[in-house]
């Protein structure tokens, strides 16, 4: 787990969403845990560090606080743990960039700048009720030159298209919509090229989503390609879906889900497959 050492706030949610999903509430004890936790991690800036002592990251932010909502259910002294005048500052001042074909967000100040940071400060604002017509203004322009030219969207532009970038580009244009900053109209005529994309995604053999075309199918897009699918009203076939999950990437030893047969299991998987 070295290599997640910057992801913990990411380890936190996958785990409390699981449980989540699962039926399984959080007990007092794992609350508090993640609430003094995120605690550690929350920076004087406004964000939140992947780890304790890190530099506010627009990832790890969207993270801790997700983790920080679903403890928050149990225990509500967790909410308190996040500050949302500092965090729209720290946005708007560190964050936020001016670019030819819009606005964008950068991941940490100075860091890069693609549709990932892009919607993860989107969803945070929105779920601290800050989404502000100063932070929404130009995103969706620059949304729109993301999208490649089979109809799916990159992480940049003129970026291949990919599932992740293409569910946080569709994600962050649905937040727009129903916080009124983009009309349905600009929605549809922005999303429609992309359905054809989605569609194509779903492996007729496997029943799985692959991420971008020629690649192997993953359980991981089961949910980037699947909630794309939801967002823009796709019917793709569940049942198939459901089959490969449950047969092929769930380990019946130890538990969990992987992102294909012969892998191993880990959070990040089981999270976005059981989403």
């Amino acid at each position: 787990y070295l290599s997640l050492e910057a992801s913990q706030t990411w380890i936190l949610y996958w785990i409390a969403h699981s449980l989540n999903i699962l039926g399984r509430k959080l007990t007092e004890s794992e609350a508090r845990g993640i609430t003094r936790f995120c605690l550690e991690c929350r920076t004087e800036q406004g964000g939140f560090g992947g780890g304790i002592g890190h530099h506010p990251h627009a990832a790890a932010t969207f993270a801790a606080t997700s983790a920080l909502f679903i403890a928050g259910t149990v225990l509500p002294e967790a909410f308190e743990v996040l500050d949302r005048r500092k965090f729209l500052h720290w946005v708007l001042r560190d964050l936020k960039i001016s670019l030819p074909e819009g606005a964008a967000f950068r991941v940490t100040r100075d860091g890069e700048s693609d549709v990932r940071a892009t919607y993860c400060v989107l969803a945070t604002a929105s779920l601290l009720g800050v989404l502000t017509e100063e932070l929404a203004s130009g995103v969706a322009s620059w949304i729109s030159c993301l999208r490649a030219f089979d109809g799916g969207f990159g992480g940049e532009p003129y970026n291949e298209s990919h599932g992740g970038y293409t569910f946080c580009a569709l994600a962050s244009l649905r937040i727009l919509n129903d916080s009124g900053f983009l009309s349905e109209k600009e929605f549809e005529s922005l999303v429609n090229p992309c359905r054809k994309w989605l569609l194509l995604r779903q492996r007729q053999f496997e029943g799985g989503f692959q991420g971008r075309p020629n690649k192997l199918v993953d359980a991981c897009y089961a949910y980037w390609i699947g909630a794309s699918c939801k967002i823009v009203d796709v019917e793709f076939n569940a049942s198939a879906l459901a089959r490969y999950l449950l047969r092929y990437c769930q380990d019946f030893e130890t538990g969990g889900f992987r992102d294909k047969p012969g892998s191993d299991p880990d959070f990040y998987h089981t999270c976005y497959a059981l989403s």
